[in-house]
C-alpha cells in the first residue's frame, strides 16, 4: 500500500493497481496519473476509484506497452490461421454449388 495525496494506492498480488481517491470529480489528469503507476510498475491493468463524487466513479486502465507488445507478437500467427479458414471456407463454398 501507497500513500499518496488525494488517495491510497493498492496492488494486488502484484498483477493489478487500485487507486482509491477522494476527489469531487475523476479527470484526465488523474487518469493519466493511474496509467503511469501501472507502467512504472510494469503491471498490465488497474482500477481507479472515487469516493468523493456524489456517486462512485470508476475506471478501468491499461499499460499500453504492455499490451501493444503482447498483441503484436499474435498477430501473424491470427492473421495465418484466419487466412488459412478463409480459404478452406471458399473451397468448401465453391465446391458445394
Amino acid at each position: 500500500m501507497i500513500l499518496v495525496h488525494e488517495g491510497l494506492i493498492f496492488f494486488v498480488e502484484n498483477k493489478i493497481m487500485v487507486e482509491i481517491k477522494a476527489v469531487i470529480n475523476l479527470e484526465d489528469v488523474h487518469l493519466a496519473q493511474a496509467m503511469n503507476y501501472v507502467e512504472a510498475y510494469n503491471l498490465e491493468i488497474g482500477l481507479l476509484i472515487n469516493f468523493g463524487a456524489k456517486s462512485l466513479q470508476h475506471k478501468r486502465v491499461h499499460n499500453n506497452k504492455l499490451i501493444k507488445k503482447s498483441s503484436n507478437q499474435d498477430i501473424p500467427s491470427k492473421i495465418k490461421v484466419q487466412t488459412v479458414e478463409m480459404i478452406a471456407n471458399l473451397k468448401n463454398r465453391d465446391g458445394d454449388e
